[in-house]
């Protein structure tokens, strides 16, 4: 590809870098989506309760950020500490340029803003663009003379990297893995692309993306074009209880869980992705009474498929130990907590988990 006009970088200091990208961020991700994300990944175990979801967030990303593209400004802005580029700081003007090139000739295909309900299908197509842009990076980094590459050597490089992974290390694991996503998984997918057709085949991609996460987890079903199922939605608690917007929760979402239940790596599920290749659709619902959650978990199993509702049922026992079983007649899973009540069911294709204050309201949202 060629550009098609000149590009004009931006290069700031760390502190102003971090300013815009916190601000960025904060006008997208509002308070009200946070509050809802943050009550839902409370209920399934993958933050602490307490979290301030939203802060925590976007100064995270106001720290790990070192460069970005912005589609609707064309702005592209990379961090820079001293005053002269480092081989860093051109690595990562590589991983910017390449999103402004492709945006110049096939457009990228991430929208403009926060789509709720479409969060799957977004972080599918995010992982195509930054898998896209890490590969260019990583193929002109291997370009770079070796007397260059012991610039790497640089202690503050490395100290700088070493504070990067300490930060990710302390985070609870859903979250870390959330943004390592885009570019590890994201890397994979255009790898596979790329082995079998060059860049063609990853251009192709940007008029075609994949739609679903189980497509970049699981290429094969992206040759194959596996549109993901819509979830039935789960029925009302109860009047008195407030509906929200509903959010796709997809096969990436479902594995981090699976990786970490409670947070807790030690306790992850055995075959974790072997069971989450079940995943064939995805939702989860949120009701909301004051301070009060109920949510419910609506997964749709692959045609054939068996393991699903067993990883759902040993993941959710890993997460929430301290729960007391019921074995009632019906549902897989009855569970009775000293904080929040789960009822697991699983019909045909179907694998429903709903969470809430009393089993009444979890045992509902299941219908």
């Amino acid at each position: 590809l060629e550009f098609i006009e000149p590009v004009d970088p931006e290069f700031v200091s760390p502190e102003e870098s971090a300013g815009r990208v916190r601000d960025l961020f904060l006008d997208e991700y509002t308070a009200a989506l946070g509050d809802a994300e943050t009550r839902v990944l409370t209920a399934l175990g993958a933050i602490p309760p307490g979290t301030d979801l939203r802060t925590l967030r976007a100064e995270l990303l106001a720290r790990q950020v070192a460069g970005f593209y912005d589609p609707e400004t064309g702005e592209l802005v990379v961090r820079q500490a001293g005053g002269e580029l480092t081989l860093s700081d051109r690595v990562v003007l590589a991983h910017e340029l390449d999103h402004a090139l492709t945006d110049q000739v096939l457009e990228l295909p991430v929208p403009d803003d926060i789509r709720t309900g479409r969060e799957d299908a977004d972080l599918a197509v995010t992982a195509l663009v930054e898998g896209d842009a890490t590969q260019l990076m990583q193929l002109y980094s291997a370009t770079v003379p070796v007397e260059e590459q012991f610039e790497g050597l640089d202690p503050s490089v490395f100290t700088e990297a070493a504070q990067a992974q300490a930060e990710l290390a302390d985070l609870p694991p859903y979250l870390a893995r959330e943004l390592a996503f885009p570019y590890v998984e994201g890397l994979t997918f255009v790898c596979d692309l790329y082995a079998e057709g060059g860049w063609e085949a990853v251009n192709q991609a940007y008029r075609d993306p994949p739609d679903s996460t189980a497509q970049v987890l699981f290429p094969e079903r992206y040759r194959l074009r596996e549109a993901p199922v819509p979830a039935r939605p789960g029925s009302d608690p109860a009047p008195a209880w407030q509906p929200a917007t509903p959010h796709q929760f997809g096969a990436a979402n479902l594995l981090w869980l699976f990786q970490a239940p409670g947070g807790d790596p030690d306790r992850a599920i055995s075959e974790a992705e072997s069971a989450v290749r079940e995943w064939a659709g995805g939702a989860v619902n949120l009701w909301t009474r004051g301070s009060e959650s109920t949510v419910a978990l609506l997964l749709v199993d692959r045609p054939g498929g068996a393991r699903l509702c067993d990883a759902v049922s040993d993941w959710y026992r890993r997460a929430v130990p301290d729960d007391d079983e019921r074995l009632d007649a019906g549902p897989a899973l009855v569970a009775d907590g000293p904080t929040q009540d789960a009822v697991l069911t699983c019909r045909d294709d179907e694998v429903r988990l709903g969470i809430a204050p009393n089993l009444g309201a979890a045992g509902a949202v299941t219908g």
